[in-house]
């Protein structure tokens, strides 16, 4: 099915969906955090703005078959990442966002970086890597830290026609650093 709602919320849109489902959101200015749990395909259907500000992040996928696409997701010293994709996430794609803001240091870990998108695995239960994950053609700037962050344990990642640009750096370990594309190898 494919719909458009005009809910208050972009959550509730989500909640209201079924798996398989594309969901246009129409225009406007969500001051909220997505959590995304169920495969849908998520876009915007003119200028929507998702303000993460004062929360930890703007997006959260932790499921398979998702898409997202044209969204601004704005964050400020409050908000670790724009958009995550948790373990055991697949066939996911971010595309034609334009994610900016974020600051805060990543609490769950030493690292000092904020993320405009964050992809990782999950070590504690095992490998369980997030695959096929595809990030196009998205603005990120104005992040503290890093632009794109791929962490333990991701797999078949693509990353191609991202304007990454104005990364600000964080202190690591005594040195300044700034991001545009980090990943862990094994």
């Amino acid at each position: 099915a494919s719909f458009i709602l005009s809910q208050d919320s972009i959550q509730s849109m989500v909640d209201a969906a079924a798996d398989g489902d594309n969901v246009e959101v129409p225009s406007g200015t969500y001051n909220e955090s997505i959590s995304i749990s169920k495969s849908i395909s998520l876009s915007c259907s003119g200028d929507c703005t998702i303000n993460a500000s004062g929360l930890a992040s703007g997006i959260d996928i932790s499921t398979a078959n998702v898409s997202v696409s044209g969204f601004e997701v704005v964050g400020d010293e409050s908000t670790i990442s724009g958009i995550t994709v948790a373990p055991g996430s697949n066939n996911i794609t971010l595309q034609n966002n334009t994610i900016h803001g974020m600051s805060l240091a990543n609490p769950s870990n030493d690292s000092p970086l904020s993320y405009g998108i964050l992809v990782y695995g999950n070590t504690s239960t095992g490998p369980n890597p997030p695959n096929d994950i595809n990030i196009t053609d998205n603005e990120i700037f104005g992040i503290s830290g890093a632009a794109i962050s791929l962490g333990d344990y991701t797999s078949n990642v693509t990353i191609q026609g991202n304007n990454i640009h104005d990364i600000f750096s964080v202190e690591f370990e005594g040195e300044e650093l700034s991001v545009g594309v980090q990943a862990v190898s094994y």
